[in-house]
């Protein structure tokens, strides 16, 4: 079994029936990718009513020229006395890494850098070079309140470079300021939940769960 599959029901665990911070086309790309993996038969929209068939949804994923391939993690740099901290891809709780890793960043990697580079002599201000279209909103809070620590003791900016939305926005408003690039997409506010009925499937294969 690979790598892949066994994070499965991780995955599965962080993505359904759990509040998340996300841009809504993302949201539609992301599950539409795991319809596959995951055996999901339909994808509803609960605003708009509007349903896909498992079939309709790779095909709307292989129409979204979504091209979020390997990014180039990149580490942390000071450039001019500025920490650049890199903020790229879906917002998780936790990760291995502390930089952006495999399309994903960790809260926790972003404290563990904001916190290093505020006691770092080297550094006299941090950017948070922010490209995400938001993610889980368990950590999302808590982060958020590291940077408005940090910037009482070095300026913290945020840039939307090309895209800040949801829980990205969420930690830019703590930031000792706010910029974007002439083309970033920013904003989304709000809370989404994928919700995940299992039912039909379990009486199909007869088993019973009891609680």
């Amino acid at each position: 079994m690979t790598a892949e599959l066994r994070n499965l029901p991780h995955i599965a665990s962080m993505a359904f029936n759990e509040p998340l911070m996300l841009e809504p086309a993302y949201a539609r790309v992301f599950f539409c990718a795991l319809a596959g993996q995951l055996g999901i038969s339909s994808l509803t929209d609960a605003v708009s009513g509007d349903s896909l068939t498992a079939q309709e949804a790779l095909a709307t994923l292989a129409l979204s020229g979504d091209d979020d391939g390997p990014r180039q993690a990149r580490s942390y740099q000071v450039m001019n006395g500025i920490a650049v901290l890199p903020v790229s891809g879906t917002l998780v709780s936790r990760t291995r890494a502390l930089q952006p890793y495999s399309g994903m960043t960790g809260y926790n990697g972003i404290i563990a850098r904001l916190q290093q580079a505020a006691s770092d002599p080297m550094v006299d201000g941090i950017l948070l070079d922010m490209d995400t279209p938001g993610g889980m909103v368990a950590g999302a809070f808590d982060c958020a309140d590291i940077i408005a620590r940090v910037r009482d003791i070095k300026p913290v900016w945020a840039l939307a470079n090309d895209m800040n939305c949801s829980a990205g926005q969420l930690l830019a408003s703590a930031a000792s300021r706010r910029l974007v690039t002439q083309t970033a997409r920013t904003g989304s506010i709000g809370v989404m939940m994928a919700h995940s009925n299992y039912g039909a499937a379990l009486e199909k294969q007869g088993v019973e769960i009891t609680l």
